[in-house]
């Protein structure tokens, strides 16, 4: 059972899919108020698999303790989270950015993940894109040391690719869609921003203040935006510095495609092209 679930749980990670570990986590705070240490790690190693979700069931629908359940279970991730580096999931996405395994270790895993992720060679031109600009996101994060991510998305598709190259760093996505936001809250180390417009003038700035009042940024702060051009996946990339005034680009004033979706060119009452 230990081998299957991992074996899930790394295949959903390769394959962008959010993955909930609910498999009576925390089964004796049902009548006590504090977890077994067996049931402790099985919590943590849920998030060092790579689990985007754990889940509480009995333990809060009819446990004596549903509060304290679900304090040690966060308790449980936040520790989790950061000794995070050494995560499967981690491991397996260095591991697929190399020609080879790192290790004799790892090669077993490396080469089910490889057959996990050949399957994804048939995928569509854009798809394939959305990826590679995906990881080359995460790459620049850490490159230059921004906070947050921060894209824009009519389906949530970018938001699953970063998801699935396991962006150490917070990610940020903005959506007129609440089922989009709703969808992509499973994913790991995503925040979704439900915001009425779309167009890059407007939503952006009012990310910025909510990603400040969540505390994922301060003045001073790193931050790489990826969005699309002219209703093309995302492929454009730009970064900027909070509280140092806008961004300088090449097209600085043009409105920004959803990554994945329509031109965010377009007025949302209306439904024309704004002009810059």
């Amino acid at each position: 059972v230990c081998s299957v679930q991992k074996r899930l749980v790394a295949s959903s990670n390769a394959l962008g899919i959010p993955v909930i570990v609910a498999t009576e986590l925390l089964d004796s705070m049902i009548n006590h108020p504090r977890p077994t240490r067996a049931e402790a790690s099985d919590v943590a190693n849920a998030v060092f698999d790579g689990a985007d979700c754990v889940m509480l069931s009995g333990e809060t629908a009819m446990g004596q303790y549903p509060v304290e359940s679900i304090q040690v279970m966060t308790r449980i991730c936040k520790e989790a989270e950061l000794d995070v580096a050494s995560s499967l999931r981690a491991r397996s996405q260095e591991s697929m950015g190399a020609s080879g395994p790192a290790n004799e270790d790892s090669s077993v895993q490396f080469r089910w993940l490889s057959g996990v992720t050949s399957t994804l060679s048939s995928s569509s031109e854009s798809g394939a894109l959305r990826d590679a600009f995906a990881k080359s996101a995460i790459m620049a994060a850490k490159e230059t040391g921004a906070e947050l991510i921060i894209t824009i998305s009519r389906t949530g598709m970018t938001a699953h690719a970063l998801s699935k190259f396991f962006s150490p760093v917070p990610v940020m996505v903005l959506s007129n869609s609440e089922k989009v936001c709703a969808q992509v809250l499973l994913h790991r180390s995503v925040t979704p921003y439900l915001y009425d417009s779309l167009r890059r003038e407007s939503c952006v700035p009012r990310a910025i203040a909510k990603a400040t009042e969540l505390g994922l940024v301060k003045a001073g702060s790193r931050v790489l935006l990826l969005t699309g051009d002219d209703g093309l996946t995302a492929n454009r990339l730009e970064t900027f510095v909070v509280g140092e005034g806008t961004m300088h680009t090449e097209s600085e004033s043009r409105h920004y495609a959803d990554s994945d979706g329509d031109s965010e060119g377009l007025d949302e009452d209306v439904g024309t092209r704004t002009e810059d």
